[in-house]
């Protein structure tokens, strides 16, 4: 499931080179629950974030489910279309700093998803409410569950994970997919879909957001500008082939 081979970390600080990690080798079998500890500085945090790419390393290979994610870093600043394919697949709960407090566990853990589009229970339940295949319950809020449905109008239920979808259709009757991982199995969600969520009035938008006082600066201007571009669209309307709705589509 996870394999380091030769995994080396570098730092360079205060014109010092910082050895964080030495060689690495690792491999954690599916299922199996490892704990890494040591002190303060020995690198703990730097082998965790190498595992997904978010630190690269500065040697070294590092394998996800049989996925060489070295091999898909490139040499940019900017992580690639696949590599961020891969680590929408990777979870990852960072330490109690980098978390919400006015958010539960479990919607810490789901934000990244909720960034990324990928629908929580809460989102396809709706599409479901909305179209009429389910009823929910008067009280169900945007946090949703199975156990909101009021009337599941002989339906059953089996929850999986998000990128394992497309691949679940041959066993099941129905599943509900997020457009992203719809395309990349090469499914149309225009014309393939049998229910598809309403733009309008939707609230899984992305939205741009600056600080009071930036809505003005030449640069966040040029950057919504650009997002609401013709080009912009035509892309949107390439990669997604109808399943997202550009901003310049949706005013």
């Amino acid at each position: 499931m996870i394999t380091t081979t030769g995994l080396t970390k570098v730092y360079r600080s205060r014109g010092r080179d910082v050895t964080a990690l030495d060689g690495v080798g690792l491999h954690v079998r599916e299922g199996e629950v490892f704990g890494v500890v040591g002190r303060s500085g020995a690198g703990k945090s730097s082998l965790i974030r190498c595992v997904n790419l978010l630190e690269r390393p500065t040697s070294g290979t590092v394998v996800v489910d049989g996925q060489d994610l070295t091999a898909l870093a490139g040499r940019g600043r900017r992580a690639g279309a696949e590599l961020r394919r891969a680590r929408s697949r990777i979870g990852m709960v960072f330490q109690h700093f980098n978390l919400l407090s006015s958010r539960t566990v479990q919607s810490n853990v789901e934000l990244p998803l909720e960034i990324l589009g990928v629908p929580g229970r809460e989102r396809a339940l709706k599409l479901l409410d909305d179209h009429g295949l389910i009823e929910l319950k008067e009280s169900a809020g945007q946090d949703a569950t199975l156990a909101d449905i009021a009337d599941d109008k002989g339906l059953e239920f089996k929850e999986l994970e998000a990128a394992a979808l497309p691949r679940s259709l041959d066993d099941v009757d129905a599943a509900v997919i997020n457009g992203n991982y719809a395309v990349e199995a090469g499914l149309e969600p225009v014309e393939d879909a049998l229910a598809l969520e309403e733009a309008e009035g939707n609230p899984y938008v992305n939205l741009l957001v600056v600080k009071e006082g930036g809505e003005d600066d030449p640069r966040v201007r040029k950057l919504a500008d650009l997002l609401a571009s013709e080009e912009v669209a035509d892309f949107i309307e390439e990669e997604y082939r109808g399943s997202v709705v550009a901003a310049s589509d949706a005013s």
